[in-house]
């Protein structure tokens, strides 16, 4: 399990994945292996994390988002545009 990052109160996690084979994928678009490496976006605006997220999902209509809140709880899922 890949632990979030601790955010303060408002802030929000973003964590990407491949649609097509569910990998999660780094901050830098590369499969998460289980090392150090970021896989976490921070935003303290939902705005701004929807608009990241719309951005990513133009460039390449696999990637799939989830968006988590400051307590680690589900707030958003959002399914790759080729799939839906």
């Amino acid at each position: 399990m890949i632990d979030g990052p601790k955010l303060t109160e408002g802030q929000l996690a973003v964590l990407m994945c491949d649609g097509a084979t569910g990998h999660v994928l780094t901050t830098e678009g590369k499969v998460y292996l289980l090392d150090k490496s970021p896989v976490y976006f921070v935003f303290d605006d939902m705005n701004v994390a929807r608009n990241y997220i719309r951005s990513f999902q133009e460039m390449n209509n696999t990637l799939e988002f989830t968006i988590y809140d400051c307590k680690d709880e589900f707030v958003e899922f959002w399914k790759s545009p080729k799939w839906t």
